[in-house]
């Protein structure tokens, strides 16, 4: 804070320095954001942080197999340079066409059809519009479960309904 100061009074600019914060007896501190965050408590790294963790990015076209089977997804590029996180399914939401939808979200890879990129998918519950190009908000509200690789399509898709009971 030091080294801070005599910048900030060089280049003539304002400096508000707060004293150390904490949340339920945690200190709030990058180092324990980012323990949070690779560990997948998403919920924990919520409350030090003071709103959900989050991604914006474009919703691009996949391979449609979510389509196929029932849980259509919207694909998001992980943006260079975001903080990632554990890699799992996790409890979501976002504002679509002016509404909140709650969503299931896999991050990371997709085993079950041998995909490793990693990116994020999501099936919004109730959401039937179009969101091909549309820039979007994916904000993470809880980890559900980690990344399964299923037998067949059927074990994924009632594993999916297992996953949608739990976040409605």
């Amino acid at each position: 804070v030091s080294t801070l100061k005599e910048n900030c009074k060089k280049l003539n600019l304002p400096l508000f320095v707060l004293e150390k914060q904490e949340v339920f007896d945690q200190k709030i501190s990058t180092s324990k954001v980012k323990e949070f965050l690779n560990k997948g408590d998403i919920s924990s790294a919520n409350k030090l942080l003071g709103e959900p963790y989050f991604l914006v990015g474009k919703v691009v076209e996949g391979r449609k197999v979510g389509r196929k089977i029932g849980f259509p997804t919207a694909n998001i590029e992980i943006p260079s340079g975001k903080m990632p996180i554990m890699r799992g399914v996790y409890k979501t939401h976002a504002e679509l066409d002016g509404e909140i939808y709650k969503g299931i979200t896999n991050y990371g890879a997709r085993p079950t059809f041998h995909l490793n990129e990693i990116l994020t998918e999501t099936y919004f519950y109730g959401y039937n519009g179009d969101l091909y190009g549309k820039e979007i908000c994916l904000k993470f509200d809880d980890f559900l479960r980690p990344i399964q690789k299923f037998s067949s399509e059927e074990e994924l898709v009632e594993r999916l309904t297992e996953d949608l009971e739990s976040i409605k």
